[in-house]
């Protein structure tokens, strides 16, 4: 019987050791905004923000095409800079980054990119018709 219990015990114990093995380590963000420039490929993006490695997504699909960008954690969006020829802007509150790339093309410009980032009233102090404002008119800057 204390055989019996012993063996129990132990086997317990590795699945506890197993289990708090596998737990992910905190990632921490970077203080320096993520750099996003007009006609990257996605090496040079990967390359102009390696401290952002641990967030980087590649999702593959089927018809020769993957999905290059990033992806990050609720509360600990970071700031995107977007260089353009004429200047550049930043967005605070990013949460991911998502850019179209051809994989049958060599050095292939990553179009469209996209921008998912929080306008919150509670967190940013800005109501929902100031953040339609400020877009129509981010809009307006980039034509």
């Amino acid at each position: 019987m204390f055989k019996q219990i012993f063996i129990t015990l132990i086997c317990f114990s590795f699945l506890f050791l197993a289990t708090a093995c596998q737990a992910e380590k905190e990632v921490i963000m970077p203080d320096k905004p993520l750099e996003i420039s007009l006609n990257m490929t996605a090496k040079d993006l990967y390359g102009a923000n390696p401290e952002y490695k641990a967030f980087q997504e590649a999702d593959a699909q089927p018809m020769g095409v993957t999905f290059q960008g990033y992806d990050f954690p609720r509360y600990k969006e970071p700031t995107a800079i977007i260089q353009y020829s004429n200047g550049e802007f930043s967005i605070n509150g990013v949460m991911s980054v998502l850019a179209y790339e051809d994989n049958k093309q060599e050095n292939y410009k990553l179009s469209k990119i996209n921008l998912s980032f929080l306008f919150n009233h509670k967190v940013s102090g800005i109501s929902d018709e100031d953040a339609y404002q400020k877009m129509m008119s981010f809009f307006k800057e980039l034509q």
